[in-house]
Formats: C-alpha cells, sequence, structure tokens
C-alpha cells in the first residue's frame, strides 16, 4: 500500500497499479532512488530504478550509494517498483512524508485525487524507517515470449547468473549496506525460477535481516515454488497470452492451502486492454482472501515507447484501480 499526502495535507491510500494508471509523471520531483534502493541489471550495472536513467557503477566492479535525492528526468514512471520508491515535488515534502509515524489510522484516510499529489511514500518504508531495497534482475532469459514485453527485458538464450558470479557481488552490496536495520530483495528477469542455481542464490541471499521476493510466472513445479515461499514471498504474474490457467490456479490453490503465518502469496494479474471478461473470470476462480494472500489487477505498458499505458477503456482503468481480493 501507498500513502499519498496533497497539497492540502490530506493523507490518502493508494496501491502502485493505480497510480501506473493515472499519475505516472514525477518529471523533476524529489526521489529516493539510488539513496534507499538500487536496481540491478543482469550484467551487474547498477541503477537507481528500473528505468535506468542514471548508472551508479557495476556490482562487480565498484559502486556508490547516493545520500542526496536524485531529481527525476523522465516524463513516465512505469514500474511498480519504481512508483514505490519515496518520492515528492518539493525536498520539504520529501522529509515532511518520510517523517510520518507509522501509526496512522488507514481507515480514516481520504479518497485519492491524482490531479495534487504532492508526496508518495510506500507503508513498508514507515513501518522499517532504515529500509534498503534492491530489484536485482538475475537475467533475461525467460520461457514466455509476451507481446509487450521487449527483447531488452527478455530472450530466450541469455546466460543464466551462476551463485559462484552471485557470491562476490552480493557480499560487496551486503558490506555496502551493512548498516542497514532491514534490507528487501526482489529478484527478477526475465524468468528467474528457470535458472537452475536460483534457489541456491536465493538462499545465499536471506539474512536474518532481509526479506527475499520472488517475481515468477509461475512454471516452476510446486515443490520449488514452495520452498521459495517459504524462503520469502512469492509475486505471481499472469500473462494472457501464455498462462495456461487450469494448471496456474491448481497451483495457487495448493500453495494457498499450505501457506503458514509467515508465507506471502501475492498474485498479480496482467490485464489485457479488451479482455475484461476473461480477467474477471479468472479472479472468481482463485481462493478467497485470508491473511498475506493478495490478487491485484496491472495495467500494461509499451516498454519501447518510454512507458507509455497502453490504451484501455474507461471501464478496465476504473476496474484496475478499484479492484481488491474480497
Amino acid at each position: 500500500m501507498l500513502i499519498i499526502k496533497n497539497s492540502k495535507g490530506f493523507l490518502e491510500k493508494s496501491n502502485t497499479h493505480y497510480i501506473k494508471s493515472n499519475h505516472s509523471n514525477f518529471k523533476d520531483w524529489y526521489c529516493d532512488a539510488g539513496k534507499d534502493s538500487l536496481w540491478i541489471y543482469f550484467n551487474g550495472d547498477i541503477f537507481g530504478n528500473a528505468c535506468r536513467s542514471i548508472r551508479y557503477g557495476n556490482v562487480y566492479e565498484s559502486f556508490d550509494i547516493l545520500d542526496t535525492p536524485i531529481v527525476c528526468p523522465l516524463t513516465s514512471c512505469f514500474c511498480g517498483a519504481d512508483i514505490s520508491i519515496t518520492k515528492a515535488r518539493t525536498l520539504k515534502d520529501l522529509e515532511d512524508i518520510k517523517s510520518l509515524d507509522n501509526s496512522i489510522d488507514f481507515k480514516n484516510l481520504k479518497s485519492l485525487e491524482t490531479d495534487d499529489i504532492v508526496s508518495i511514500i510506500h507503508t513498508r518504508n514507515l513501518k522499517y524507517k532504515n529500509t534498503f531495497t534492491i530489484d536485482w534482475n538475475v537475467g533475461k532469459r525467460c520461457n514466455f515470449d509476451c507481446s509487450y514485453c521487449p527483447s531488452t527485458v527478455h530472450n530466450n538464450h541469455s546466460p543464466h547468473l551462476t551463485l559462484e558470479k552471485f557470491i562476490p557481488a552480493f557480499d560487496k552490496i551486503y558490506s555496502t549496506l551493512k548498516e542497514y536495520q532491514t534490507i528487501d530483495i526482489v529478484f527478477t528477469g526475465g524468468e528467474p525460477t528457470i535458472n537452475p542455481e536460483y534457489i541456491d542464490i536465493a538462499s545465499y541471499a536471506k539474512r536474518s535481516n532481509t526479506c527475499i521476493f520472488t517475481n515468477t510466472n509461475y512454471t516452476e513445479n510446486i515443490d520449488k515454488l514452495e520452498k521459495l515461499m517459504q524462503l520469502g514471498k512469492l509475486y505471481i504474474s499472469i500473462h494472457e497470452e501464455f498462462t495456461e490457467k487450469e494448471k496456474i490456479l491448481k497451483k495457487i490453490k495448493t500453495l494457498y492451502d499450505r501457506m503458514e503465518n509467515n508465507d506471502i502469496l501475492s498474485i498479480k494479474y496482467m490485464l489485457v486492454p479488451n479482455n475484461l471478461s476473461e480477467t474477471k473470470k479468472f479472479i472468481t476462480m482463485v481462493p478467497s482472501k485470508k491473511n498475506n494472500f493478495f490478487i491485484s489487477i496491472h495495467p500494461l505498458v509499451d516498454k519501447i515507447n518510454n512507458g507509455k499505458r497502453l490504451d484501455y477503456s474507461l471501464e478496465e482503468l476504473k476496474f484496475i484501480s478499484t479492484y481488491e481480493l474480497i
């Protein structure tokens, strides 16, 4: 969940897919990308965020951690991870939202008005004030070939990241960030789980103060997926063009039944324009809500065309913005 502040000082609740659909231009805003977050490309290049607007070095060589926020140079924030980075129109707005108390009564927050946003922060950054987030692309190789995902993001032949190469890179990162109370590591790709050493990589990264997230298309076998859920948190992306829905639903229900108190399972349904009826049909078949089980609907963007959101009807945009699993 995101906490939004508007120019009148009202605090509002939102989510990344709503912001992506309605308010994705943060040009000239102050952003903590590179200061409290890093995005590591499969070749080791380090950026502050997925848009890769500024390079800070290479994880296998040397890199810098910023001590001041950047000024966003782009007109489109197309990645949910980037939208979640703390940001504001002014430095004062940035400091004000970061100073909020985690005891905010979310039930009393007002409805969101996107044309008057002055700052954004993720609730996790309020709960854990000294948190650093790393999005680590472990490779471009993927067993899907979605039409909206360009070759710069995926292919079916790139080499896998090896545990041997990962260990010194992670050790350097961990040593640099040792003063942080909490480190969130989101592993993505491509499809990370098709890497034969991925579980070993994720297990090595796990520390007492780290939280491991795995972004996956859920095609791996159920036992491996359960190990990853126990290791951290599973984010499942549903892609209409390639997802075998009956198989994926069976896996979701199996993991749902195996979930323990600390496990987290999150489904991200990637909505294809003009396919709302199929989306609604699918989500009626997922298990009912319980603690730590979530489903959200996400808009797709054209990553070749500056992250421009694909064309959706007003009905589709409303569904993306307001849907919550009940």
